[in-house]
C-alpha cells in the first residue's frame, strides 16, 4: 500500500466517529481533529500522540514509541505505535483515539 493509500485507510476508517484532517509532514502526515494534531504516520505506521504513557490505560497492548537516534542517544516522542490489530478493527480504534482525547 502506498503512503497516500495508507493515509486514506486511516481516514476512512476514524470518518465515521471523528471529522479527521491529514496534513504532510516531515515525509508522513499528521492527522488533526479540530485543527488539533492527534496522531502522525510515518512509513505506514500510525503513531498516536499522547503526552504521557498510554499504558496507563491499556497495559495489554504493550505500544511502543515514536523514537529515532540523534548523536549516540535514543529519543523518545509522545507519538506510540498502534498495532495492526487495532488499526484493523474500527471499534477497537475508536475507542483507544477516544481515551487519549479525553484524557
Amino acid at each position: 500500500m502506498s503512503q497516500n493509500g495508507f493515509i486514506d485507510y486511516v481516514i476512512d476508517i476514524l470518518s465515521p466517529l471523528y471529522q479527521v484532517k491529514a496534513r504532510k509532514l516531515f515525509g508522513g502526515y499528521g492527522l488533526y481533529i479540530n485543527n488539533k494534531i492527534f496522531a502522525i504516520t510515518v512509513k505506514q505506521e500510525l503513531y498516536f500522540k499522547y503526552k504521557h504513557t498510554i499504558s496507563k490505560f491499556f497495559p495489554e497492548l504493550n505500544l511502543e514509541p515514536l523514537s529515532y537516534e540523534k548523536n549516540g542517544k535514543t529519543i523518545q516522542m509522545s507519538y506510540w505505535k498502534v498495532p495492526a490489530e487495532i488499526l484493523e478493527d474500527q471499534e477497537s480504534l475508536g475507542q483507544l483515539l477516544k481515551v487519549l482525547l479525553e484524557n
